[in-house]
């Protein structure tokens, strides 16, 4: 009775087991599949994207020189493969200080004057195209006073003329703007 009852409930432990395995495979075997097509539309997305973008990047326009210049080449070597992390997040929060003080109008003969000079680090470095000439252009006329009437150079100028002026230094030399501040002896 024993061995009848172990081989009768056997059998049905095993179908009960294959019928629940297909039940809860089946589910899976449908995600799965979902998630293939997923993966084939994002690949097809991406190598849309891909080729859009090299049309754009083609579309952008020629590099002004082909290569390089040597001497940025030799600094580059010196510099910039020394620490390459370094240096890149370097540029990348000196873009962005530049950036923030043009659009302020702090430091703006400072902030024009370094756009232009990177402007022409990356003419140098073969980087760019012709429409870096606008940009150009745009720091050429920040240089002349732009943020002195409604930027911060407005309150940060006369601060900064009346401390340079107090100075020793710029006493000694004469080279002050205006007039010389005494500071006043106790």
């Amino acid at each position: 009775f024993v061995s009848v009852a172990t081989s009768t409930g056997g059998d049905a432990v095993t179908g009960a087991t294959a019928e629940g395995a297909a039940e809860v495979a089946e589910p899976a075997v449908e995600a799965v599949a979902a998630a293939s097509e997923w993966a084939e539309t994002a690949v097809e997305t991406a190598a849309d994207a891909v080729s859009a973008g090299g049309e754009a990047a083609a579309s952008y326009g020629a590099a002004l020189l082909d290569k390089p210049l040597d001497i940025y080449i030799w600094i580059s070597q010196l510099t910039v493969n020394q620490a390459p992390f370094f240096f890149q997040s370097g540029i990348v929060i000196f873009e962005i200080l530049i950036g923030l003080a043009l659009l302020g109008g702090a430091f703006t003969w400072l902030s024009a004057a370094a756009s232009f000079l990177f402007s022409i680090m990356l003419i140098v470095g073969g980087m760019t195209d012709a429409s870096i000439f606008w940009y150009m252009l745009a720091a050429i006329a920040l240089l002349g006073g732009a943020g002195r009437s409604f930027g911060l150079d407005y309150w940060i100028m006369p601060f900064l003329k009346r401390w340079w002026n107090g100075t020793g230094l710029a006493r000694r030399t004469h080279f002050y703007v205006g007039e010389p501040t005494r500071k006043k002896r106790k």
